[in-house]
């Protein structure tokens, strides 16, 4: 009687690469740029939509545009430090990795929903903050809701751009 060989088992003889997903990247990209961008996304949404591009035609002012990023880059590193180191850690605690374009639209919704949750949450503090003191001075931009309703797809544009550069794509 002969042995015979299984050849329906397949031969490893090939190195296995544990995965290592890099969650302090991913979360230090969102800390330090996420807000960052999303303040360059807002001067730059808000520049355009006010018309202030087009003084004359082919005549462009762009003296308020940088002088908006200026501003804009920095308060959006403030305010948006929250939202983007949540975002962050959310996908790294669910180890997202970019396979698809269904992958983008993931992180653009949790971008989106983790920013209208902060947004949200900032609201109503403030909401109690004012009333408690009796102050009728509502100087929180927050407050304004033409312009929160702006905040949350730049959230989502804002996580997009970075899952596009920090997430981990598969090797081919």
């Amino acid at each position: 009687m002969e042995i015979q060989e299984n050849t329906k088992m397949p031969k490893t003889t090939e190195k296995t690469v544990k995965f290592h997903y890099p969650t302090t990247l991913v979360l230090l990209s969102h800390v330090f740029f996420g807000g960052a961008i999303g303040g360059f996304l807002l001067v730059t949404i808000v520049f355009m939509s006010t018309g202030k591009v087009f003084k004359d035609i082919g005549y462009y002012d762009f003296s308020d545009y940088f002088n908006g990023l200026i501003l804009g880059i920095p308060i959006g590193m403030i305010f948006g430090f929250v939202p983007a180191f949540f975002t962050a850690a959310w996908l790294s605690y669910k180890k997202t990795t970019i396979t698809s374009m269904l992958s983008y639209i993931y992180v653009g919704f949790v971008g989106l929903t983790i920013t209208t949750i902060c947004i949200v949450l900032s609201n109503v503090i403030l909401f109690f903050y004012e009333n408690n003191n009796q102050s009728t001075v509502n100087w929180f931009i927050f407050l304004d809701m033409d312009f929160t309703w702006l905040l949350y797809p730049i959230g989502a544009l804002t996580a997009i751009i970075l899952a596009a550069f920090v997430l981990p794509k598969p090797k081919h």
